[in-house]
């Protein structure tokens, strides 16, 4: 009985340790699954622990999930990858886990050569530990990707809009 006290009490204080906060999704016009940034957070002091990216199907059933500390993020991450392809990174050279900062995401806007644009994203701690991503000083709830095509074929990113549902 002992031991089953123990292995409960660890199972709860496990999953008492973190929350997480939905930042934005990203979708784009050529194909229905989509994904959803979040920010995993200590439960007690609501620090930043982790970023999380997570790929649904349009039924809202998860593929995958990727996950990457503060450490990842300052030396910089491959958020999408296409055939081999980077096409979307991520890197923060000032997150404070605290209090949070910018997030850099640079997307490849043509293949062909080789060019690549960024968007600095703000991710906030707001009240009572919650945190949230803001662009230009707006709330970015979904990030529509736009793709670039050459000749039919898709060869990057033309353009992200900016949508503050989510």
């Amino acid at each position: 009985m002992k031991s089953f006290f123990f292995v409960f009490t660890l199972f709860i204080g496990l999953n008492s340790f973190a929350k997480e906060f939905k930042l934005f999704k990203i979708n784009n016009e050529m194909d229905s699954e989509y994904s959803v940034l979040s920010v995993e957070t200590n439960d007690t002091t609501g620090d930043f622990v982790k970023l999380k990216k997570e790929v649904f199907s349009a039924n809202k059933i998860s593929l995958s999930k990727v996950v990457w500390s503060a450490k990842n993020l300052a030396s910089g991450v491959v958020a999408y990858n296409v055939s081999g392809r980077d096409i979307v990174k991520l890197q923060s050279s000032n997150l404070n886990l605290a209090s949070g900062g910018t997030i850099e995401l640079n997307y490849l806007v043509n293949a062909i050569t080789g060019d690549w644009e960024n968007l600095d994203l703000e991710l906030l701690k707001t009240a009572h530990n919650q945190w949230a991503t803001q662009c230009h000083g707006k709330k970015v709830g979904t990030l529509h990707f736009v793709s670039n095509k050459f000749l039919g074929k898709v060869v990057g990113v033309e353009s992200i809009d900016i949508l503050p549902s989510f």
